[in-house]
C-alpha cells in the first residue's frame, strides 16, 4: 500500500479545493485498494489539521492502518511542519481509539451527541498529537 504525497501537495496548493484530501492505501501485492487515510480542515496559519482512516473489515488488524497514520503523521509534522493533528472518532468505535492511542494521540474530550448513526445521537471523542 502506498500514500500519494504529491496528491497532497496538489490539493494544499490549490485554494479553490475545499481542502480534503483522500489518499488511498493500497496493497501492492494486490495491486487492491483496502482503505484511506484523509485529511480535513487543514490550517496553514495555525499549523493543524484533523485526519482519519477507513480501512476494509477484512483488512483490519494487521497493521496497514498503522503503517499509514504513521507515514502520514511523519510528512504533515516534518514536511508541512503542522504542530497539532486532531482526530475524531464516534463513539463504540473502540478499534479507531486503540489505534489512535498506539499512534501517540492523547485524549482531550467528549462532544455530547455529535453525531447521528442509525437515527440515533452519538458522542465524539476528540483526541490530538503535538509536533514536539
Amino acid at each position: 500500500y502506498k500514500i500519494d504525497f504529491d496528491e497532497i501537495l496538489n490539493g494544499y496548493n490549490n485554494t479553490e479545493s475545499l481542502k480534503i484530501y483522500w489518499l488511498a492505501i493500497e496493497l501492492k501485492e494486490e495491486n487492491k485498494v483496502v482503505g484511506c487515510l484523509s485529511i480535513v480542515r487543514m490550517s496553514e496559519q495555525n499549523k493543524f489539521c484533523s485526519m482519519g482512516w477507513e480501512i476494509n473489515a477484512k483488512y483490519r488488524r494487521k497493521g496497514i492502518a498503522f503503517e499509514g497514520a504513521s507515514k502520514l503523521i511523519e510528512y504533515l509534522f516534518k514536511e508541512m511542519n503542522l504542530h497539532r493533528i486532531q482526530i475524531n472518532i464516534w463513539e463504540g468505535n473502540q478499534n479507531s481509539l486503540n489505534l489512535a492511542k498506539k499512534l501517540g494521540f492523547q485524549f482531550e474530550g467528549t462532544s455530547k451527541e455529535a453525531r447521528i448513526k442509525n437515527g440515533k445521537y452519538l458522542d465524539v471523542w476528540n483526541l490530538a498529537l503535538l509536533n514536539k
